[in-house]
């Protein structure tokens, strides 16, 4: 194998590391996030009016969008 082509295959390594760790983080910020606004919404009494429960609803429904789409593509087979 030529050196050419192992700079390139650890240059693509490095690449796809790069981008999973980027994801994870993004994932992470989502599930954080909206699980932090879901409690929040929850435990203070004075966020229990309709407004704050939209919020919730939809920080549910984000949670849920995005613990399914990394779930699914986190199971991809890599291709070679």
């Amino acid at each position: 194998m030529s050196s050419f082509r192992l700079l390139l295959r650890i240059k693509m390594l490095v690449f796809r590391i790069f981008v999973a760790v980027f994801l994870i983080a993004i994932d992470a910020l989502g599930i954080m996030g909206n699980f932090i606004v879901v409690l929040t919404i929850s435990i203070n009494k004075r966020f229990h009016v309709m407004r704050y429960l939209l919020f919730a609803s939809l920080a549910v429904s984000d949670f849920i969008i995005v613990a399914c789409t990394r779930s699914s593509s986190s199971r991809r087979p890599s291709a070679k």
